[in-house]
C-alpha cells in the first residue's frame, strides 16, 4: 500500500519541498500540500506523516492532525551555489538574511555559521519585518528564493530539505528500502550541510548498501527477508525463480506458505538457526537455511537462504574443474580408436553398449592395446561425459602415497601433509569416472577399501572421521590375468567379481594384423613421415610379434621418421635379428608373386607360369592385382581337394606363412566379388567359403592356361 505524506509550508517554498520529495522517492509516496497562508480553522489532516516548517506550527496545528499520524519538523540547508555566493562577500560584511519567519531565518543563519561563514555579521529577519524597514537599511539583504524585494538584495536560491530530514521521512514511513539503491551524496551534489559526520556515515552506508545489493542481486542463492509477523518484505530475483514465483509477488506472503515444511517457530520463538534443511517444492529438491535477525539484543525478523540441490552439484563440479585444471579430462572417443578389423570393431561395439550403463568395467589387454583409450571413449559416450575423468596408475605409486591420493587427507593427518588437507581423486571424480589402471598392482590393504567404495559409494579421508558420499563409475584395467592373481591369493576374489560386472577383452595387434598397415600409415602422417615402404618391409611389419602392440607400432613409425630414410627396406626396421629376419628364398618368392611372375606351389598343384591366368582374371574382374585373386582361388581349390573348408582367417595365415602380401580385408572383398559371380558360396558363421562348380571350372581353366605356356 502506498504511503502518504502531507507537506505544510509557506507558499514561497512548498513547491520546492514537494518536488524534492517526489524526485528522491521517485513517485512512491502520495504527497499532499497545505499552504500556511491558506490554513482554515476546521482543517483535518489524515495521512501517514505530516512534514511541518517549525515547532511553532506543530503546536498550533496539533489538534488538526490525527493521533496515528507521524509528525516531523523539517530541517533545511542552502545550495552549494548559494554558499559560494556568500563566500564571495567581503569579510566583516553585515547582512540581513530574510526568510518567511524570523525563526526560520535564524535556522539558516545557524547553518551558515556551522558551514564556516563566521566572518560575516548575519542578522535574521522575517519577511513581514523586512517589508516594513528592510528597504531603508543600507546593509546587504540576502533572500531565499525571492528577488526584487530591494535593489541591493542577494538571492541565494531556495532552501532544501537536509539529509537527516530525508532519512527521517524514509524511516518514519517505513520506506527506507527506497533509498537503498540511491547515492545520497549524488542527490545532494549541489547541497551543503553542516552535518559532516552524518555525511560520512551516509557515504559509508551507501557503499555498504552497494556491496550488499551486489551480493543480493547477483547471488546464486535465493534470499528472502521476513518481518516480525513472518511476512516476506524483501527478496531477490533468484528466490522468485527457485520458488516458482516468477509471475507472482512474494511480498507479504507468510513464511509458512512460501517455504513449507520448515519450522519457523524455532527461529521466531527460540531464536535458533535452521541450517541446511532439505525440502521439496514444485518437484525440486531445495536446501533451506533460516537465520534470526538480531542486533544489539533486539529481534527484527528472519532471513531465509534457499538453494537448489542440483545447482550446488553444478557449482561443485565447476570448483572441481578449477582444482583439476587441464588434467583429468577424457580426450578420446571411439572415433579415435584406429582400425577396421572385425576384432577391433567387435570390441568397440561391446564398449559402446557398456557406456550406457553405470556398472563397473574391467578391461583386460596386453600392454599397448589401448586400455585407457577405451576407458576414455566409454566415459565420453556415457551420461557422465560432462564430468571428470580421473586416471590413476595403481602400480606407479607406493602404497601410502596411493592411499592419500585416492582418498585425500585432512590437515595434520601425517608428517608432511599439506596445510588445509587435500581432496582425494575419488572426490574429484564425483559424478564422473575414475580409471584405475594396472589394478592388479594395487596393494591388498587398499583393495578392501576400494571394495567398500564400490559397495557403499562413500569414502573417508585420512585423518578424518567424516563420511563423504560420492557418485562415481569405476573402470579398471589390467594387463595381467586377474583370475590367476585371485588363485594365487594376490587379489581379492570379492573385489575381482565386483569389478568384473562388465568385462572387456581387447585384442592384441597380432590378433588384428589386418589393421597394422593402416595404423602404421596413420602414425607416419602424425610424425610427418615422407618415406615409402618396400613390400619386404611391409611383410616384415605384418609378421612381427608386436609384444608392445599399438605403442610399439607407434614407436617404430617415429623411429623411421627420425632416421630420415627415403625408402624403408626390411633391414631398416628396428627389430631384433631373430625376430625380423626372413629367408632370402621366402622374400624372393613373395616378390615373385607380387610382381606376377615365376611359380607358386599350392598343395598338389604345380604351376610354372601364371601370366595367361592373370589376363583371364583381369578380364573377369577388372582388377590391377590378379595375383591376389589367384591366391584366393587356389587356396579354395586346395581346400576342396583336401575336402576341407577354409575361411578368410585361414587364408590370411596361409599367406603370412608363404610370405605373400595380402590383408584380411582384401581377402574379404575378393570373396564377396567371387560370391557375386557365383564362383563360390560364402557359408554363414564359421562355415567358411566353398567353390561352386563354376568356380572349380575357373580354377582348372587358370591351371591349364598356366600349363599351356
Amino acid at each position: 500500500m502506498q504511503k502518504s505524506i502531507t507537506v505544510i509550508d509557506y507558499s514561497s517554498s512548498i513547491n520546492t519541498v514537494c518536488e524534492q520529495l517526489k524526485e528522491i522517492f521517485e513517485g512512491n509516496l502520495f504527497i499532499s500540500k497545505v499552504v500556511v497562508e491558506d490554513i482554515v480553522e476546521n482543517l483535518k489532516i489524515d495521512s501517514d506523516m505530516v512534514l511541518l516548517p517549525s515547532n511553532e506550527m506543530l503546536n498550533s496545528l496539533n489538534a488538526c492532525i490525527d493521533d496515528n499520524t507521524e509528525t516531523l519538523v523539517m530541517s533545511r540547508t542552502i545550495t552549494l551555489e548559494g554558499f559560494n555566493k556568500l563566500k564571495e562577500l567581503e569579510s566583516g560584511s553585515r547582512i540581513h538574511l530574510v526568510d518567511n519567519t524570523r525563526s526560520r531565518a535564524a535556522e539558516i543563519c545557524t547553518v551558515m555559521y556551522k558551514l564556516g561563514l563566521k566572518d560575516l555579521d548575519i542578522v535574521p529577519m522575517g519577511l513581514g519585518e523586512f517589508k516594513k524597514v528592510g528597504c531603508n537599511l543600507s546593509d546587504m539583504h540576502v533572500v531565499l528564493g525571492r528577488s526584487g524585494i530591494c535593489d541591493n538584495d542577494l538571492n541565494i536560491g531556495e532552501a532544501l530539505l537536509d539529509i537527516n530530514t530525508i532519512i527521517d521521512v524514509a524511516v518514519g514511513l517505513d520506506v527506507l528500502y527506497l533509498l537503498f539503491d540511491k547515492d545520497l551524496s549524488k542527490i545532494y551534489l549541489e547541497l551543503v550541510t553542516s552535518r559532516t559526520g552524518l555525511n560520512r556515515i551516509l557515504n559509508r552506508s551507501n557503499r555498504y548498501d552497494s556491496q550488499i545489493k551486489i551480493f543480493f542481486d547477483y547471488s546464486d542463492e535465493g534470499i528472502i527477508e521476513f518481518d516480525l509477523n513472518r511476512r516476506a518484505v524483501l527478496f531477490n530475483d533468484k528466490a522468485r525463480e527457485i520458488l516458482g514465483k516468477n509471475d507472482d509477488k512474494i511480498a507479504d506472503i507468510h513464511a509458512c506458505d512460501l517455504i513449507k515444511n520448515v519450522s519457523f517457530n524455532s527461529v521466531y520463538v527460540g531464536k535458533k538457526t535452521i541450517k541446511d534443511e532439505i525440502i521439496n517444492i514444485n518437484d525440486k529438491d531445495l536446501i533451506v537455511s533460516v537465520y534470526p535477525l538480531v542486533n544489539s539484543g533486539k529481534f527484527y525478523g528472519s532471513m531465509a537462504i534457499v538453494k537448489e540441490f542440483q545447482e550446488i552439484e553444478k557449482k561443485q563440479h565447476k570448483i572441481r574443474n578449477k582444482l583439476i585444471g587441464k588434467g583429468h579430462r577424457a580426450k578420446y572417443t571411439f572415433d579415435d580408436i584406429l582400425g577396421e578389423s572385425l576384432e577391433i570393431n567387435k570390441s568397440k561395439d561391446i564398449a559402446k553398449r557398456m557406456a550406457r550403463s553405470d556398472s563397473s568395467v574391467l578391461i583386460h589387454g596386453e600392454t599397448g592395446t589401448g586400455k585407457e583409450l577405451f576407458a576414455q571413449a566409454i566415459h565420453n559416450e556415457s551420461s557422465r561425459r560432462d564430468y571428470q575423468f580421473v586416471a590413476v596408475n595403481c602400480g606407479a605409486l607406493p602404497e601410502n602415497i596411493l592411499e592419500s591420493e585416492l582418498f585425500g587427507y585432512e590437515e595434520g593427518a601425517f608428517t608432511g601433509a599439506k596445510k588445509g588437507g587435500k581432496l582425494g581423486l575419488f572426490e574429484l571424480a564425483h559424478k564422473g569416472t575414475i580409471f584405475l589402471d594396472e589394478i592388479g598392482e594395487m596393494p591388498k590393504s587398499l583393495q578392501i577399501k576400494l571394495l567398500r567404495v564400490l559397495q557403499e559409494k562413500e569414502i573417508m579421508r585420512l585423518g578424518s572421521d567424516r563420511i563423504i558420499d560420492i557418485d562415481i563409475r569405476v573402470i579398471a584395467a589390467s594387463n595381467k590375468k586377474l583370475e590367476e592373481l585371485v588363485k594365487n591369493g594376490e587379489f581379492r576374489e570379492d573385489l575381482y567379481y565386483r569389478l568384473k560386472i562388465l568385462p572387456l577383452n581387447l585384442p592384441s595387434l597380432r590378433e588384428r594384423r589386418d589393421d597394422i598397415i593402416d595404423i602404421f600409415e596413420h602414425f607416419k602422417e602424425v610424425y610427418e613421415g615422407r618415406f615409402r615402404m618396400t613390400k619386404e618391409a611391409e611383410v616384415s611389419l605384418l609378421k612381427h610379434k608386436w609384444k608392445g602392440n599399438i605403442r610399439e607400432l607407434r614407436n617404430v613409425a617415429e623411429y623411421l621418421v627420425n632416421m630420415n630414410i627415403k625408402t624403408i627396406d626390411r633391414a631398416d626396421l628396428p627389430f631384433d635379428y631373430e625376430d625380423s629376419i626372413i629367408k632370402a628364398e621366402a622374400i624372393a618368392e613373395s616378390e615373385r608373386l607380387v610382381n606376377a611372375k615365376g611359380s607358386h606351389k599350392i598343395g598338389v598343384v604345380e604351376v610354372e607360369s601364371v601370366n595367361n591366368s592373370y589376363d583371364r582374371i583381369e578380364e573377369l574382374f577388372g582388377v590391377r592385382e590378379p595375383s591376389k585373386y589367384i591366391f584366393v582361388l587356389k587356396a579354395l581349390y586346395e581346400a576342396r581337394i583336401n575336402r576341407k573348408r577354409t575361411g578368410r582367417r585361414s587364408m590370411y595365415n596361409k599367406a603370412l606363412d608363404e610370405n605373400f602380401y595380402i590383408s584380411e580385408k582384401e581377402i574379404r572383398n575378393i570373396l564377396v566379388e567371387l560370391d557375386k559371380k557365383s564362383y563360390i558360396v560364402i557359408q554363414k558363421g564359421r562355415g567358411g567359403s566353398i567353390l561352386t562348380e563354376d568356380g572349380v571350372d575357373l580354377v582348372e581353366e587358370l591351371l591349364d592356361k598356366g600349363k599351356e605356356k
